[in-house]
């Protein structure tokens, strides 16, 4: 049993004020970068759709990402802000669990940008995976896709 001392009750009073502050989901806003971070696992998929916060930081850095590909956001806490905009999530069906990390990747990119078609269809965005080198090396290799027959 956990004892409500003064430390967990000030953490507690943190916490809800956090979760109850607004904004807590962002609108979207189709003239700011848009982000699709996905993640998979032998359990199941999730997505998370985001754009930058409103903050003296967000002009420089979609200037930069624009510029030269290189993301600033969510770096540090001082920095420039991603909010959510959408999230989901779904268990693994039968055939999901037994996917290898890049068809898991692969799948739970193509399944969430599915469930996000009205904020995506026609937009430049950007696919935020956590394990980005899951599609990276597919996307980079060049090599025969038969295999080798003995």
């Amino acid at each position: 049993m956990i004892a409500w001392t003064p430390e967990f009750i000030k953490l507690f009073e943190e916490l809800n004020f956090s979760a109850t502050s607004s904004p807590i989901i962002a609108r979207f806003d189709p003239n700011k970068p848009t982000f699709l971070r996905t993640d998979s696992s032998a359990e199941g998929m999730g997505w998370i759709l985001m754009q930058p916060a409103d903050d003296a930081d967000l002009q420089k850095a979609s200037a930069l990402l624009k510029k030269t590909g290189e993301c600033l956001f969510d770096l540090s806490m001082a920095g420039a802000r991603l909010k959510l905009v959408f999230f989901g999530s779904h268990s693994c069906n039968d055939i999901e669990w037994k996917y290898h990390s890049f068809t898991g990747e692969g799948a739970c990119g193509r399944w969430a940008i599915g469930q996000n078609q009205k904020f995506l269809w026609g937009c430049h965005f950007y696919w935020l995976c956590a394990d980005c080198s899951a599609m990276k090396e597919p996307l980079e290799y060049d090599g025969s896709i038969l295999a080798m027959i003995s």
